[in-house]
Formats: C-alpha cells, sequence, structure tokens
C-alpha cells in the first residue's frame, strides 16, 4: 500500500491541471495517512509527560518537513546539513527523547481537516512513510490557547534554572509577560530571528558549557529541533516550545 501510495503522490503531483483528479488523489492517500500514521498525544498528554519524565522534545511542523523536501522556509534557508539533521532526529529512538508530530487528525481542537491540511501532509508523505508506530508527543505543545494551558506549561521550569535560547524581541515577551517567573533563575542565549542556524556552532558551543541540571527552552526554529536533540544527549533537558512564548505573552498581558 505504501508503494502505491508513493505512486499515487508522484501522479498528484503532475495533475494540477486536473483540480478533481488532483482531490480525489489527495483524499485517498491522506485517508491512508490516517490509517497507519503512529498515535499522537493531545497538547495536555504531551506537556503532562514533559513535566512527569523531565523529557526533552524537538518539534516537527510544516517548517520543518518542508526543510526535509529540500525547499526554503520563511525565516531559514535551506541546508543539506540542518535537513539531514532533522531526518536523523526525526528517526531517533534515543531514550526520554521525543521527536513530537502534527497529528493527522486534530485531537484537542476542531475536528474538520481543511483540504490545505491534507494537501500538506500528502506533500510530506516520503517522510512520513518511514515513521514508526512508536507513540509521538503532540508539536502542538507550541500553542498557548489557554490560561490553564500555559498554567501547565509552567511546571516544566517550576525552580529550575533556565536557559532561553532564542531571539531578543521572543526574550522581551517571556520577560514581560511574567512567564518564566517561577523558574530559579533565567539566562539568555541570543540568536537571530532569521537564518538561526547558520549560528549553531557557536551558540551549541556556549549551551554545552551550562552546569548540569540546567533546562534549556529553546524557540528558533529548525535550530530548535537539532538544539534539543544535541543537548539531551549531553545530559541535558532540552524543550523545543516553538511560538508558545508569543501566545502566551498575548494571553497573559491582554494585549
Amino acid at each position: 500500500m505504501k508503494t502505491l501510495n508513493l505512486i499515487l503522490v508522484f501522479i498528484r503531483d503532475q495533475v494540477h491541471s486536473i483540480p478533481a483528479l488532483h482531490r480525489w488523489l489527495t483524499d485517498f492517500v491522506w485517508a491512508d495517512i490516517v490509517r497507519w500514521h503512529p498515535p499522537v498525544l493531545s497538547r495536555w498528554e504531551s506537556a503532562e509527560i514533559i513535566v512527569r519524565e523531565k523529557a526533552s522534545v524537538a518539534r516537527f511542523g510544516d517548517g520543518e518537513y518542508k526543510q526535509m523536501r529540500n525547499k526554503n522556509m520563511r525565516r531559514q534557508r535551506h541546508s543539506k546539513e540542518l535537513a539531514s539533521r532533522l531526518r536523523e532526529i526525526l528517526y531517533s529512538d534515543a531514550p526520554n527523547f521525543y521527536a513530537a508530530v502534527l497529528e493527522p487528525v486534530l485531537i484537542d481542537r476542531e475536528q474538520d481537516v481543511s483540504d490545505t491540511r491534507k494537501r500538506t501532509l500528502v506533500h510530506n508523505y516520503r517522510i512520513l512513510v518511514k515513521l514508526d508506530r512508536r507513540r509521538r508527543l503532540s508539536a502542538w505543545i507550541s500553542q498557548a490557547y489557554s490560561i490553564e494551558y500555559i498554567d501547565l506549561v509552567k511546571r516544566i521550569w517550576h525552580h529550575r534554572d533556565v536557559v532561553l535560547i532564542t531571539n531578543p524581541d521572543t526574550r522581551e515577551k517571556a520577560m514581560n509577560c511574567g512567564l518564566f517567573a517561577n523558574a530559579n533563575r533565567v539566562d539568555f542565549i541570543s540568536v537571530t530571528i532569521t537564518h538561526a542556524f547558520s549560528q549553531y556552532d557557536a551558540v551549541f558551543r556556549q549551551a554545552k558549557s551550562a552546569p548540569a541540571g540546567t533546562l534549556f527552552i529553546l524557540a528558533c526554529g529548525p535550530t530548535a529541533t537539532v538544539l534539543a536533540f544535541d543537548l539531551h544527549q549531553l545530559g541535558f533537558q532540552a524543550v523545543d516550545i516553538g511560538g508558545f512564548i508569543h501566545g502566551a505573552h498575548h494571553l497573559l498581558s491582554g494585549e
């Protein structure tokens, strides 16, 4: 079936001039993805596991998949090295490390899946088809959609020494809304908002000198995905929270 779907995805990519056929092929392959895709926990369950297990997490959203398909992202140009690292991490089975993914059918949100979402999943079929059946955390942990959920995520860094790796604007938002007020201390490593992977070696060199027990919170696109894995390999807990800080700032500050 997977071989057939690979053929159908190839055909689908060639028939944009026949909308009905293109739509049928998309729906056919998407339905099969839903049937065999690994189980993905809800964002609440995912956050609870991070708190309970002190697990490290790298997130794979549409941008990371796009990078693995050798495409530029909005804020990160394509890099062969980055794409290779992302593939390595997505299929990793490192202990207490989770490569969080987007579930094909949205769990704790609206259940209708848009045509755009279906098309994106089918675009990523060649990547998704290699996933094993291990339980996955949800990449939607990055969406701060309620005060109650924010309070749950804040337990990740409760009474911890934190190093936040992100750009200055995101850091300012985090500090202004008191998001890390329950941490013991918060230090900061700065990266640029665009093309952060070009700074990877310098950032990783600075990060790995942190004291044992440091918690890394990462918000720097696909660079965070790689940092989460590499820092975990050194014995740190590292959590890629994506755009969580911006959503939390909006709710907590009332802006």
